[in-house]
């Protein structure tokens, strides 16, 4: 799995530099797939190192890990996607799957953008463009009105989302569930079972209390 991503061709150019620069990335592959690797690995030992290492230390090291392109930058992306990662790990290994098919600067922007957006991203299952993380990041950090204008916008929103699903199901509509349709099934049927989870905890702790002070 290549998480330092082949380059990306436009569909623009021209075929001769298309065909070229598909050859360039037939090369790199294995290399880069080596590279990911030995790159996670550096990078885990450094961060943990970094716990507890002095600031001098640290300073010290700095220059020779930007050499290897781990940069302060680098890590902190890093940590962001592990936070994403331990904030969201009772969600599917098919979902975990298709976000570690992205690179590193891929799965910081998903990471960072809204999560109903993500899953809905992962629904449709393609690995997601730049154009696409673009405008995720130009609709999570557009500016808002407050109270009712902001739900106006937020209910706008659902109604898209699902205009989307129900024009996806259509499309895919035969006489056996599609792909898309048991992967939204299996969404939805997640979410229930949390629910009920967490309805069982509170009743759970709520005997707990009660039968500590001895009610």
């Amino acid at each position: 799995m290549i998480h330092n991503e082949l380059i990306q061709i436009d569909t623009h150019i021209d075929q001769q530099s298309s065909k070229e620069l598909n050859e360039l990335n037939l090369k790199l592959k294995p290399y880069l797939i080596e590279y990911d690797r030995c790159k996670g690995a550096i990078s885990f030992i450094y961060s943990e190192w970094l716990k507890t290492a002095s600031k001098p230390s640290r300073i010290y090291a700095q220059p020779f890990l930007n050499e290897l392109g781990i940069s302060k930058g680098y890590i902190s992306k890093l940590r962001a996607v592990n936070a994403f990662r331990e904030e969201n790990r009772t969600e599917p290994d098919n979902f975990f799957k298709w976000f570690d098919s992205h690179g590193i600067d891929k799965q910081y922007q998903l990471a960072k953008a809204n999560f109903n957006d993500v899953v809905v991203l992962w629904s449709i299952g393609d690995k997601v463009s730049h154009e696409t993380l673009k405008d995720l990041k130009n609709k999570t950090h557009q500016p808002t009105n407050k109270d009712k204008e902001k739900r106006s916008e937020i209910a706008l929103s659902k109604e898209e989302l699902l205009d989307m699903v129900k024009a996806e199901l259509v499309k895919e509509r035969n006489k056996e569930p599609s792909p898309f349709e048991l992967r939204l099934r299996e969404l939805i049927f997640h979410e229930i079972k949390l629910r009920e989870d967490q309805k069982r905890e509170s009743v759970e702790r709520q005997q707990e209390k009660r039968s500590y002070v001895g009610i």
